[in-house]
């Protein structure tokens, strides 16, 4: 557990949380998006 904690509550974030992070901004981006047009649509 300490091994792959090494690096205490500020380690970096490794690969996979990096990405899921960046896609979620994605996702929350678009969503936004679409909102948007449907609202001007609507």
């Amino acid at each position: 557990m300490s091994d792959s904690y090494r690096g205490g509550p500020f380690r970096p974030l490794d690969m996979g949380e990096t990405f899921y992070f960046k896609q979620l901004s994605n996702f929350k981006a678009c969503f936004f998006k679409i909102e948007r047009a449907c609202h001007v649509l609507c």
